[in-house]
């Protein structure tokens, strides 16, 4: 009896409470090595659906092309300057990058 009541409570749990707990997503480490941040937080199966989830959640804009994914968040980093950062979703894998664009810089 008591196996059938903890089967019961088990199988009530919903199904967020049996997920895979993450660490918060991080810009960051994505930037610092896209293809061993990914590879240890997602499954082949979760991509590229749960990245970009994870990348519009953290402000990103994506755009689907036929090659695959490009997203971009811009974020104000002073002045006259902005980070952009580029995260790029293929068949292949991911790749991202950050530059500091400012306007009105001289050459």
């Amino acid at each position: 009896m008591r196996t059938a009541i903890f089967i019961g409570l088990f199988l009530a749990l919903p199904a967020s409470a049996l997920a895979q707990t993450r660490e918060p997503f991080s810009v960051e480490a994505l930037v610092a090595n896209a293809t061993a941040y990914v590879e240890a937080r997602y499954t082949r199966s979760e991509l590229p659906s749960a990245l970009i989830a994870d990348l519009t959640a953290a402000g990103f804009q994506c755009q689907h092309s036929g090659s695959g994914n490009d997203c971009t968040r811009s974020r104000e980093a002073g002045g006259s300057c902005f980070d952009v950062t580029n995260v790029s979703i293929t068949a292949e894998g991911v790749a991202a990058d950050r530059n500091r664009l400012c306007m009105g810089a001289e050459e």
